[in-house]
C-alpha cells in the first residue's frame, strides 16, 4: 500500500495519488472508493484525465477519463457508535461501477473493506499505531522507520496462509511429524520479485549500493542462531542511535523481542 505520514490535507491527497499513479502500469485505471474526505475527489480527477483540444478552440481542456469511476462511503457516528452509512457515487454510472466490480469477482457493492482491512493490519502490526498504546511515537522519522521496516517484513519475510502452494509430492519430516503438504509463500514470492523467503537478517543487514538479496542470504548462512540475534540487536541499536532516540535503548537488548 501507499503509506505517507502527515495531516489529511489537499497537498497530502495529491502526494498519495501521485505515488499511486507512478506505481500503476501505463493505461491502468482502477475503480476507486474512499471515505467522505473531499480532497480525494480533486486529487483523483487531477491524476486520471488528459488534455484535449476541442474543435474550434485553441486552449486545451482537461477531461476525466471515461473509464474512471469513484465512489464514497460516508459513515455517520454518534458517541463513537455508527448510526448510518451513505453510499455516494461521485463519478461514473452506477450500473457500470457494479459490473466492473463483479467482473473482478467482487460483490458489486460500494465499500471500503479492503483499505479498512489494510488499515487494521497496519495498526495491529505496528505498536506505535495501536489504540491505545503504551509506546506512542515522538518523532515522525521514528514512526516512518518502523512503518518501512514493517513493510519489508510483511512482504518479504512473513509467509501468508492464503498464498501457500500445494506441493506436487509431500515432503517427509523427522520423527512423528506429519508430511509437509504446502510451500509457504510471501507476497514478494507470489509476485515473482524474489524466489525464496527472506530471513529477518536480509533487510536488517542490507546496505545501500549492495546486492541486498545475496548479501543477506550469505550473512544468514554464515551465522548461527545466537550470532543472528546479536547482529539483529546491534543493527536495531544503531538505527535508534542514528535517529536520536538514545533514551529508548539504555541497554542493547531491552526492546529486542518487542521491536
Amino acid at each position: 500500500p501507499v503509506l505517507q505520514l502527515g495531516a489529511r490535507t489537499q497537498d497530502m491527497a495529491y502526494s498519495v495519488l501521485h505515488e499511486l499513479k507512478s506505481r500503476l502500469q501505463a493505461g491502468c485505471v482502477p475503480i476507486f472508493s474512499s471515505d467522505g474526505l473531499k480532497h480525494y475527489y480533486y486529487a483523483l480527477t487531477a491524476h486520471f484525465g488528459e488534455w484535449i483540444v476541442r474543435d474550434g478552440e485553441k486552449n486545451p481542456v482537461w477531461l476525466v477519463l471515461s473509464e474512471f469511476f469513484y465512489a464514497q462511503v460516508i459513515k455517520q457516528q454518534r458517541r463513537f457508535r455508527l448510526v448510518s452509512v451513505e453510499h455516494r457515487l461521485l463519478w461514473g454510472c452506477a450500473e457500470e461501477y457494479r459490473s466492473r466490480l463483479k467482473s473482478n469477482g467482487l460483490s458489486g457493492n460500494i465499500n471500503t473493506s479492503f483499505v479498512e482491512r489494510a488499515n487494521l493490519t497496519i495498526r495491529q502490526s505496528v505498536s506505535k499505531l495501536t489504540r491505545p498504546t503504551w509506546g506512542p511515537t515522538h518523532l515522525t522519522s521514528e514512526l516512518e522507520d518502523q512503518l518501512y521496516w514493517w513493510l519489508a517484513y510483511y512482504h518479504l519475510v512473513r509467509p501468508h496462509e492464503s498464498l501457500r502452494v500445494r506441493l506436487p509430492e509431500p515432503i517427509l519430516r523427522k520423527g512423528k511429524q506429519k508430511p509437509r503438504l504446502y510451500q509457504k509463500m510471501t507476497p514478494a514470492m507470489a509476485a515473482g520479485i524474489v524466489d525464496r523467503r527472506w530471513s529477518v537478517m536480509v533487510p536488517v543487514s542490507a546496505r545501500e549500493g549492495t546486492d541486498q538479496l545475496s548479501a543477506g542470504i550469505i550473512a544468514t548462512e554464515e551465522k548461527n542462531r545466537r550470532g543472528i540475534r546479536d547482529c539483529f540487536t546491534e543493527s536495531v541499536y544503531r538505527l535508534y542511535l542514528h535517529r536520536g532516540c538514545r533514551r529508548i535503548f539504555k541497554q542493547k537488548r531491552v526492546h529486542l523481542n518487542a521491536f
